[in-house]
């Protein structure tokens, strides 16, 4: 009898972002993944499945055929009131390798009128004025 045991290889990865991104009420999210077999003289890996979920729904990046993974989600939320922070996770799958996961956090700032200055804010300072002084 022969017992053999296959270990599926690690992939390598790099993220042209960081864990924590920060991005403007309306803005978009773009970003690549570049993926490399450690084992294989780090060889592009191409073909892989990478997707990232935010909010519950799917979003599969572009293999762009060298090992780099693209993908530009527009307008992932539109804050007036508060800043959003919303948490995507992000799904790298392929045959004979182990199935990554990670987190991204976005924090999405509100909109402001002018630098440090929200528009809700404003807004709301604004009408208080011009109601005391039209009164």
């Amino acid at each position: 009898i022969i017992s053999l045991i296959i270990n599926k290889r690690e992939f390598g990865l790099q993220l042209s972002i960081d864990d924590v991104v920060k991005i403007a009420s309306g803005g978009a999210l773009s970003f690549q993944v570049t993926l490399i077999d450690v084992n294989n003289n780090s060889v592009p890996i191409i073909g892989a499945d990478v997707y990232i979920i935010i909010k519950d729904v799917r979003y599969n990046f572009m293999d762009n055929g060298d090992g780099n993974y693209s993908i530009h989600i527009g307008a992932i939320a539109n804050t007036f009131f508060a800043p959003e922070t919303i948490v995507a996770s992000l799904y790298i799958e392929k045959a004979n390798f182990t199935t990554e996961s990670l987190s991204i956090t976005a924090v999405v700032a509100i909109d402001e009128i002018f630098p440090g200055i929200p528009t809700f804010y404003f807004l709301l300072i604004l009408f208080t004025i011009l109601s005391f002084t039209g009164s």
